[in-house]
Formats: C-alpha cells, sequence, structure tokens
C-alpha cells in the first residue's frame, strides 16, 4: 500500500509554516478552512494542519521521513536556525538501509529524513 497524504499536527501555523519553508527551502499553500488551516508543502503529499480539537502536536506517535536534501549539513543547519532541534545527525543506517537524520520541528513534533 502507497502512502497517499500525510498530515503534520501543529500548534502555531504561522510559526510552523515559516519554519518548513525554510528548512525545506519550499512554499506552502496555504487553505483556510474555516476552523482548520492547512498548508500543502509544495510538489507534496504532506500538509501541515491546525485546528484546535482535532490536531496536537507532540513527539509521541508515527514519524514523517521526508526524502534527503542534497546537502544535509546545511538543512540540519536550517533545523536549528528555523527553531527545531536536531535529535539525530544525519548518519548511515545500513548500506542497504541509507542514510537517516532525525529532528524536532517548530511544534514539538518528531520528523525524519531519510536518503
Amino acid at each position: 500500500m502507497v502512502t497517499r497524504w500525510i498530515e503534520i499536527p501543529v500548534g502555531d501555523f504561522d510559526r510552523a509554516k515559516q519554519f518548513y519553508e525554510q528548512v525545506f527551502q519550499t512554499k506552502i499553500e496555504v487553505l483556510d478552512l474555516g476552523d482548520l488551516r492547512m498548508g500543502t508543502l509544495k510538489d507534496s503529499t504532506v500538509a501541515i494542519c491546525h485546528h484546535p480539537q482535532f490536531y496536537f502536536p507532540g513527539k509521541e506517535g508515527p514519524i514523517v521521513y521526508f526524502a534527503a536534501a542534497e546537502d544535509m549539513e546545511a538543512m540540519q543547519k536550517r533545523v536549528v536556525v528555523a527553531g527545531g532541534e536536531v535529535l539525530i545527525p544525519w548518519r548511515v543506517i545500513s548500506p542497504e538501509q541509507g542514510s537517516m537524520a532525525l529532528f524536532l520541528d517548530s511544534e514539538g513534533n518528531r520528523v525524519g529524513v531519510r536518503g
């Protein structure tokens, strides 16, 4: 089964939008649906979502893994500058599994990068 859509819960929509745009060097298209604010990452099946009753960011639960940037050192620096925290620096898992890094976003969600 192929994943079709991923929603990342956020507490402060504008802060999260700025974080993801800066870290992934992309633009986020905002959809204002009343109580629900959603921002879709350009050319992606990922959205940041804010709704006070249904979306709660946190370190527990599933981890979303994005494709790695070409320059992972630069990306890790952008994570910190944008208000996040690098939890596991870029490292090789194995020759078969590739590499990964794990960080906290501006909202306290664990987010990974695989390459």
